[in-house]
């Protein structure tokens, strides 16, 4: 008897979420195997927009404290640079790390490509954060103080 006649002769019961957690185990793989396979330039523009999205998130977070004056407030408007991260399908850094690891598990994917993904990705997630930061200092010179000010 096959695992599935077994399955309908049984009825509903808790088999149902294995399978929902093999399909979740299969995206992982598929989604890490996607993002290790991206092309050069795919993988520069990515990263680097990575880095101006966190800087969009930050330059939310100060016009809000200069604003408003309010902390809480700030670290909320802060979460604008992470839906525009989400949104515009950019890579950061720490954004599900393990998933390309997933695919080396499985076989679709090196060592060295997690490596390459890695290390690109850094490197232009810090590009991308640092053009901005160079861009709102000389753009809002009375913001200054609230740049800088540690809470």
């Amino acid at each position: 008897m096959t695992q599935k006649a077994q399955r309908q002769r049984l009825g509903t019961n808790d088999f149902d979420l294995e399978d929902e957690l093999v399909d979740e185990a299969t995206a992982t793989v598929v989604t890490g195997a996607k993002r290790l396979n991206r092309k050069w330039p795919e993988l520069l523009v990515t990263g680097f927009f990575g880095g101006v999205d966190v800087g969009l998130g930050i330059l939310a977070m100060v016009l809000i404290k200069q604003t408003t004056g309010s902390d809480v407030l700030a670290g909320l408007a802060f979460g604008i640079g992470l839906l525009a991260l989400k949104l515009a399908h950019s890579e950061l850094f720490t954004e599900e790390f393990l998933l390309p690891i997933n695919a080396v598990i499985a076989g679709q994917a090196n060592v060295l490509q997690v490596v390459r993904l890695w290390a690109v990705t850094l490197v232009t997630n810090l590009l991308g954060g640092l053009a901005f930061a160079g861009l709102m200092v000389v753009a809002l010179p009375d913001y200054h103080s609230t740049m800088i000010e540690r809470p």
